[in-house]
């Protein structure tokens, strides 16, 4: 009995790491910039705010959508990667969803934002970049 006490003290504490610690927040970080170039923003409807950015090719993560913050005016997104061999499921506030039957989109994510005329920015490992509305010369 005190060995089975002993084993789910262990898988508890591993649980706790995993969700709050230093793998967790591995697998949940933006990627760099070029891994995901171009991001590209195009406004759907009064409301909605279509992104799509290519997909990186790795075997130990995938993105699985987008995660956002809205403050004073501007939206904040990241791309949120997951983990491909995790136990749990991994979800983000906007999931990607590729439309099969487009050519030009076998390789690049696409994800429908609620939009309410915000600056968007996406927020990469390596810095930020505004991409909707387009700056001047864009």
């Amino acid at each position: 009995m005190y060995r089975i006490g002993r084993v789910i003290a262990v898988v508890a504490c591993f649980g706790i790491l995993m969700s709050s610690g230093s793998m967790a927040h591995a697998a949940g970080s933006p990627y760099y910039r070029d891994m995901v170039a171009p991001v590209q923003a195009q406004q759907l409807g009064t409301h909605t705010l279509r992104l799509t950015y290519q997909i990186p090719v790795a075997s130990a993560v995938y993105p699985v959508g987008v995660d956002y913050t809205v403050k004073d005016g501007v939206m904040k997104v990241f791309i949120k990667r997951c983990l491909a061999q995790q136990p749990w499921p991994c979800r983000a506030k906007v999931m990607n969803n590729r439309p099969s039957d487009d050519p030009d989109l076998r390789w690049r994510a696409v994800v429908d934002l609620p939009y309410d005329g915000e600056s968007v920015i996406m927020v990469f490992r390596d810095g930020e970049q505004r991409v909707y509305p387009p700056a001047h010369g864009q």
